[in-house]
């Protein structure tokens, strides 16, 4: 009796101590819990005001500053690692940001540590509704980061054609960054007035020579990537991309948008152009009535050509059936819309090309 007393007592302790045991470890996991949302709102309130920490945007680098000199560089791009003691940004397929889910890297102690700004200048452009035109919008605005990659509007004004008429230029620029400590302490964080100066300068070039109607057929052809782009000048986009891949490499001691300001130009658009000048609006309609009539007659001799080669080939075919030949190749003469028809000196036209056939008859009757 006694023994079934004291092992149904000890039966009931230990559940007791087990019961009280479990509400610890849930009281302890609660308050790990708590205590670990509070730490990351602590951190992402401080974050924000950049103390302590701070946030890179997905795509950004950021720069963090003793004083005026760079001890740290921080990228937020995925399959892009940049040096944190260079800036080099190098591309690695399937490189992962060491920042995490939501972008938190440490910056240090403040105020000895703190995130570097500057005054960034730069164009904002927007495409009017149902047009053609582009409005630019300068902004001039302090930052704290460089975008890793970014589309730039550029209007270069005062340009002049091979044919001497003065036009401004829009075009964009997607410019991508190589070296951060170039373009934020090198230059001082002018990197894009530096790039924006050797870019204008390129295509002022590029437009004294060629004609007008070039500017024409290279306009709007959408955003061109210069490495996947070939390098002979065989029409004008292809031309115009020629004249901007320079600018990626060091020729004749002319440095590199790189080397002068840590970027590289990746792709380029020629948006458009307008005529200036007091004869501004009627050298535009006759420029554009003259590459009309260009494409019209590319057109034409195109068609005539095919035409040309439609009635050869009937040719070919007449001599192997000769009693149908006459027949056949008047009326292939007939529905040539060219504007000559070159073939074989033996060939004899079998009926008349002009006139009215009945008509001559009668004449020669009469």
């Amino acid at each position: 009796m006694l023994k079934n007393i004291l092992l149904t007592a000890g039966s009931a302790l230990i559940v007791a101590l087990a019961v009280y045991a479990g509400w610890l470890s849930l009281l302890y996991v609660v308050d790990a819990t708590l205590i670990i949302l509070i730490l990351g709102v602590v951190v992402y309130t401080l974050a924000w005001k950049d103390i302590f920490f701070t946030f890179v945007e997905e795509g950004e680098i950021v720069a963090i500053v003793e004083g005026k000199n760079p001890v740290k560089y921080i990228g937020n791009i995925d399959g892009v690692q940049v040096d944190p003691e260079t800036g080099i940004v190098v591309s690695k397929p399937g490189y992962k940001t060491p920042l995490g889910l939501f972008g938190v890297s440490w910056i240090g102690i403040p105020p000895i540590r703190r995130r570097y700004k500057y005054v960034l200048r730069w164009n904002k452009f927007d495409k009017e509704e149902d047009g053609t035109d582009y409005t630019f919008i300068p902004r001039n605005e302090e930052v704290d980061s460089i975008y890793y990659k970014y589309p730039y509007a550029i209007r270069i004004s005062g340009a002049e054609t091979k044919d001497r008429l003065p036009v401004d230029i829009c075009i964009v620029a997607l410019l991508r960054t190589e070296n951060a400590q170039t373009a934020l302490f090198i230059v001082r964080g002018g990197y894009l007035q530096k790039a924006t100066a050797s870019i204008m300068a390129r295509v002022r070039d590029w437009a004294g020579s060629m004609p007008i109607k070039d500017l024409t057929e290279a306009r709007n052809e959408g955003m061109i990537a210069l490495d996947n782009a070939g390098e002979t000048p065989s029409n004008p986009i292809t031309s115009f991309v020629g004249a901007m891949q320079v600018l990626n490499r060091s020729d004749a001691g002319n440095p590199s948008l790189a080397e002068q300001c840590g970027l590289y130009l990746e792709a380029v658009n020629f948006l458009s152009y307008d005529i200036v000048g007091p004869n501004a609006e009627e050298i535009q309609r006759s420029t554009v009535r003259a590459y009309t009539a260009d494409q019209d007659a590319y057109a034409i001799d195109k068609t005539g050509t095919a035409e040309a080669n439609v009635i050869a080939k009937k040719y070919a075919a007449m001599r192997e059936n000769v009693a149908a030949a006459p027949l056949a190749f008047a009326n292939a003469i007939e529905n040539f819309k060219g504007s000559s028809l070159v073939l074989s000196d033996r060939v004899m036209p079998a009926l008349p090309l002009g006139g009215d056939r009945k008509t001559d008859e009668k004449k020669e009757e009469k």
